[in-house]
């Protein structure tokens, strides 16, 4: 998270129950606290809206997302590759958004911002669904919200859709036991159907990965396997994008939905599909499920908390090399005590040295011609 304010405590006990949740006191508008914030290495970011204060903003549309708009630009000149989506007050200013898309290779950004830049405006004035920021996903908006408000009103089953896409609330089920009285065989007919709706389990939308034998194949024959062998009912694509190089290259440098596809529509391996499904998608269709990940997550926070940290082989592998040279310093300066005591040793044993005057007159007699008769007599 990076703000230039803290949040409060009521904000971070809430938010703190997820794992791995970091604050950075900073503002999104500075390069600077982006790279603090570790925007270089980051994979996805949501920039929200700032709420207007000066009446000034409220009369300029633009100037009301305009915070928003440099943090959006600051972060995609300094990750093109992000996948990021950018909370707008006013979605008329959509095409000040840059879409991004470094990852694809082959193409030029520069002109190809132009364009997106100038058709989004263009589009933007008329209808905001048809600009390709909100087709790739990179732009919200709470105004988007008004229609599904108003038409809820007259259809309030749509509430209930939307809450079954996103949560996947589970109905109670009556008391079986209860006995229901009836003015017609159809008003049973109706309370039987409804019963066995509500005894039916929930299904959640999930995202999952176009396995490798389905790359190339028809969405029809991913939709059969699905349903046939996982129980799952495909809702859409996410069109991803492939490099210009690459046979499947569809022309589009960002990812968009694709609702509903054609049944002859050709899948490729930067695809992904939506699913409904009942439980989370094995580990056999996805290579892992989401529960197995959530899992593991919560496991190892709970391992870091309760027990100490096991250190890894390598660490043990340090410790003993420290260890073994502690003991050789300990012992290079045993040795070199020993060597000084010995010399002291030798220095106090050593016979007084002989003077000078001694020394001379000892050589002069030993080379006189008696001095050797008289060391033999000496000797006997």
């Amino acid at each position: 998270i990076l703000n230039s304010e803290e949040p409060s405590h009521s904000v971070w006990v809430q938010i703190s129950n997820f794992p791995y949740i970091f604050f950075v006191q900073g503002t999104p508008t500075d390069g600077n606290d982006l790279s603090r914030a570790g925007i270089r290495f980051a994979s996805r970011v949501i920039v929200l809206a700032r709420s207007i204060g000066s009446s000034s903003e409220i009369n300029d549309e633009t100037m009301s997302d305009a915070h928003a708009i440099f943090a959006h630009q600051g972060v995609i000149g300094m990750n093109s590759s992000i996948q990021i989506v950018t909370e707008l007050i006013n979605v008329s200013n959509v095409g000040f958004l840059d879409i991004g898309g470094g990852k694809n290779k082959g193409y030029d950004p520069n002109s190809r911002t132009k364009k997106i830049s100038s058709l989004s405006k263009q589009v933007a004035t008329s209808n905001y669904y048809n600009a390709p920021q909100f087709i790739a996903g990179i732009v919200f908006s709470s105004s988007m919200l008004d229609t599904l408000i108003s038409q809820s009103f007259y259809n309030p089953h749509i509430t209930t859709v939307v809450q079954q896409l996103i949560s996947g609330q589970v109905h109670e089920v009556e008391d079986s036991s209860a006995k229901k009285s009836f003015k017609s065989v159809d008003e049973q007919l109706q309370y039987e159907r409804v019963k066995f709706i509500k005894r039916v389990k929930a299904s959640h939308l999930f995202q999952i990965a176009v396995p490798k034998d389905f790359h190339s194949k028809t969405y029809a024959e991913f939709f059969k396997y699905l349903v046939t062998e996982w129980a799952m009912v495909p809702m859409g694509l996410l069109r991803g994008v492939n490099s210009t190089f690459s046979s499947q290259y569809r022309g589009n440098h960002v990812p968009y939905v694709f609702t509903n596809p054609p049944s002859s529509a050709t899948l490729s391996r930067a695809d992904r599909v939506f699913v409904l499904s009942q439980g989370a998608p094995s580990a056999k269709l996805t290579g892992k499920s989401v529960v197995d990940v959530l899992n593991n997550i919560r496991d190892l926070k709970k391992v870091e908390l309760d027990s100490p940290r096991r250190a890894s082989a390598e660490e043990e592998k340090d410790a003993e090399i420290r260890q073994l040279r502690r003991e050789m310093a300990t012992l290079q300066e045993g040795i070199q005590e020993i060597r000084n005591l010995l010399v002291s040793q030798r220095s106090e044993n050593r016979p007084p040295a002989t003077p000078p005057a001694q020394e001379t007159a000892r050589r002069k007699l030993s080379a006189s011609p008696g001095h050797e008769a008289l060391g033999h007599k000496t000797s006997a």
